[in-house]
Formats: C-alpha cells, structure tokens, sequence
C-alpha cells in the first residue's frame, strides 16, 4: 500500500497555464430515483413509505431534498446525471462536485451548506446553513452540512462548484 498527501482541494496557479492541485478524488454511489431528478438536484434518502418497506428496500431511494420535512431534511449528494423516477442512476457523496445547483443568491464561498427547501422554492438546491437554528428544532440545526461552497454564477443551473462531505457516510 502506497502513502497518498493530498494537499488541500483548492487549485492554484503555478506560472503561466499550469495549475496544481488537480486531486479529484469523488465517491459516487448508485440508487433509485423516488422522482424525477435533473443532474445537480442536493438529494436525500426517500422514506416516503410510511411504515411499509418500499419496493427497492430502505435507504436505496432517493429524492430532491426539501428542509421543511424531517423526513427529507438531511441532504446526502447530488444527482450526477438526469434520472427518471424509478430508475436506477448515479449519486455524488463525496468529493469534488462540478455540477451542483446552489442557491446563488445567498451562497458565498467557503460557506457550509445544505439542501433548500419548498417554503424559499429553493427544494433541490444547495443553500447555506443558518448556524443560528435551535438543535432539536426539526429545521436547519437537525441537518448535518452535505458540501462546501467553492464557486458559482448565481444562475441556480448545474454548474456550481461544491466539496461535498458525505454526511452519510455512503
């Protein structure tokens, strides 16, 4: 087995043309779509079930992320292509995400962040966290933060710059 630094995951110009830190290092798992996802919808686990296992098991579904539910508040990744409901298609947990939708009206850099939610008609989009919420509150202190804001244009389209967390630990 061989050591592996990874020095950072920022890239920085080294002289003319020539950039360092290109680690790419992701974790993408595979799972059912719950609904129609478009590529870079902030995702989490479907238990819309109730009490009755859904046909592809616990924890194998997934859906666009909406903080207004408990249920569908913790945001695990983002959809890495567009999948149809009752699919089977690509998820980003971890890593460098080139392809999320943020918020780009209230994300800055640097920010941690979570998924939206129906009451801001943010539901799908990565937005940042209110560190002020009450834990215990069933809002934004209950959810851990899925990603890293790192850059975008503010046109809420899949193409915002994240470091994602895997808060699931997929």
């Amino acid at each position: 087995m061989s050591v592996a630094k990874v020095d950072g995951f920022g890239v920085r110009s080294i002289g003319s043309g020539y950039n360092a830190n290109l680690e790419r290092r992701v974790r993408d798992v595979r799972m059912v779509a719950g609904e129609a996802l478009a590529k870079g919808d902030a995702v989490c686990f479907d238990f819309s079930g109730g009490s009755t296992e859904p046909d592809y098991g616990w924890g194998n579904r997934v859906m666009k992320a909406n903080g207004d539910v408990l249920l569908t508040s913790q945001s695990i990744g983002v959809a890495a292509e567009d999948i149809s409901s009752g699919s089977i298609g690509t998820i980003r947990v971890g890593g460098f995400c080139d392809f999320a939708k943020i918020d780009g009206s209230a994300a800055a850099p640097g920010q941690l962040l979570i998924g939206g939610n129906a009451n801001d008609a943010t539901t799908g989009l990565l937005v940042p966290i209110d560190t002020s919420a009450a834990q215990g509150s069933g809002g934004e202190g209950d959810q851990l933060p899925v990603a890293i804001h790192i850059y975008d244009d503010g046109n809420d389209e899949a193409d915002g710059k994240v470091f994602l967390l895997n808060p699931a630990n997929l």
